[in-house]
């Protein structure tokens, strides 16, 4: 039985993180990036499992779900919801009036995300991929009585080790140089082994090494919206927050990720208001970015 999982997440380097992850735990995982595309792919792979952002392009999180559950041909389907900014009681709300069968708070706890969709499958635990039976040897007279094989004893659940990011760095070889601004690339999850706990180290590597850039593109934006020479940036610079509050906390960054958030809320409590920001909310604001920076630097 093929158990297919459907993640619809626009922070790439989340979606990676939660492939990786359940697919070391024998799940076949789908990703798209956008809400549209979501709806796309589960009318045409039929997957079990939805898991989707609510903050998404084209097609947020809500419509997601209530397409889904619109659509006969995805009748067993379950649809999780999963947001760090929408995480009041309320919220919770909306998402069993929009049909979602569970609903979890970033940062994401992997090991608590495996354990409810293990029980969508009606699992004690995630599946593990089935080992080929040994080959047997032809014998020349039959066995005197046949023999039931005992059951195979069934594989330990993995704890997902809490890692301590600068321990991790620590603990890893002299990274390779690359150019200003650029990354390390990280392999593909079959590259690292099959080892999730070693895919994510590198990720989680990456994922630093790529915070003074995102941070940048951050200040470069609040200039461009406090400014007023470009409309529509006070939308991106939320948008920027939420991409990093997400998914810090994930990488094992949850200071960075509730920096992130606040200054997500600031800037979307304003726009929610109407009208120019004025110079008392551009302050507030300039305050979260600053806090944010501050946070980055320290790593």
């Amino acid at each position: 039985m093929v158990r297919r999982i459907l993640v619809v997440e626009d922070e790439r380097r989340l979606a990676e993180l939660v492939k990786a992850f359940l697919s070391d735990r024998g799940y076949a995982v789908l990703v798209t990036f956008d809400g549209q595309k979501g709806v796309e792919t589960a009318l045409r792979e039929k997957p079990a499992v939805v898991l989707s952002d609510v903050l998404l392009p084209k097609l947020d999180g809500w419509d997601l779900c209530r397409r889904i559950k619109a659509e006969p041909t995805l009748a067993a389907t379950k649809v999780i919801l999963m947001t760090a900014v929408y995480t009041k009681a309320r919220y919770r709300i909306d998402a069993i009036e929009a049909g979602a069968d569970d609903f979890v708070a970033k940062p994401l706890d992997l090991e608590d995300l495996a354990v409810r969709i293990g029980r969508v499958f009606h699992l004690d635990r995630p599946p593990v991929p089935t080992p080929e039976p040994a080959p047997t040897t032809e014998r020349s007279e039959p066995e005197p009585m046949s023999r039931t094989p005992l059951p195979a004893m069934p594989a330990p659940r993995r704890q997902q080790p809490v890692l301590d990011v600068e321990e991790a760095l620590a603990g890893l070889a002299p990274r390779p140089r690359v150019a200003s601004g650029q990354t390390p690339p990280v392999p593909p999850a079959s590259s690292a082994g099959g080892d999730f706990d070693s895919h994510l180290v590198v990720m989680r590597r990456r994922f630093a090494a790529g915070l003074p850039a995102t941070l940048s593109k951050i200040e470069r934006t609040w200039v461009a919206a406090a400014g007023g020479h470009e409309q529509g940036r006070w939308e991106e610079l939320a948008q920027v927050a939420h991409d990093l509050s997400g998914s810090a906390g994930s990488f094992g960054l949850p200071a960075v990720g509730d920096a992130a958030r606040e200054l997500e809320e600031a800037v979307r409590t304003h726009l929610a208001a109407g009208g120019p920001i004025g110079s008392r909310a551009r302050a507030a604001i300039k305050q979260h970015v600053e806090r944010l920076g501050a946070l980055i630097h320290l790593l």
